[in-house]
């Protein structure tokens, strides 16, 4: 199963890059000032109803390694105007919460957002995220069954 996961990966990871340079992003908004645009590209799938994209959003932060940590923050859907497409913006101030158990070292990892946001999958449009500067959008794909696909980093 791990190589599978690893071959869906690298596959993903290229087809993202041949499939971008084509893809037509005038129709979406510039982002707003403070923000970044990132774009998932989907490979299309047998069944995609089958599937759905989770996004995590959040950024590299030092963090207690004993401690659970969460980004403060909210994923709006917005649709682009004309089109009817999905878009999605994160607004975060950058707040971190965490347990407070003792005894961790500090340690720098990623900090995704309190959220379990799931979209539908569908490889004939992308994924368009605005998120604030310095923040990473990162995404999993699971299906029916819970069973993980692949999951990757956009800015990677």
């Amino acid at each position: 199963m791990k190589s599978l996961v690893v071959f869906l990966s690298l596959f993903v990871a290229v087809l993202g890059v041949s499939q971008a340079d084509d893809l037509d992003l005038k129709k979406y908004p510039q982002p707003e000032k403070g923000y970044t645009r990132q774009v998932i590209i989907l490979p299309k799938l047998e069944k995609e109803e089958a599937h759905k994209v989770q996004l995590l959003i959040g950024k590299k932060a030092m963090v207690d390694s004993a401690n659970m940590a969460r980004m403060m923050g909210e994923i709006k859907e917005e649709t682009l105007k004309g089109w009817g497409f999905p878009m999605y913006k994160f607004e975060s101030d950058g707040r971190i919460i965490q347990t407070r158990r003792g005894g961790g070292k500090m340690e720098e990892r990623f900090v995704d957002a309190l959220h379990d946001y799931l979209i539908r999958y569908n490889s004939k449009l992308p994924i368009v995220v605005y998120v604030p500067e310095g923040f990473l959008v990162k995404y999993r794909v699971w299906s029916i069954g819970d069973e993980e696909i692949y999951a990757k980093e956009v800015n990677e």
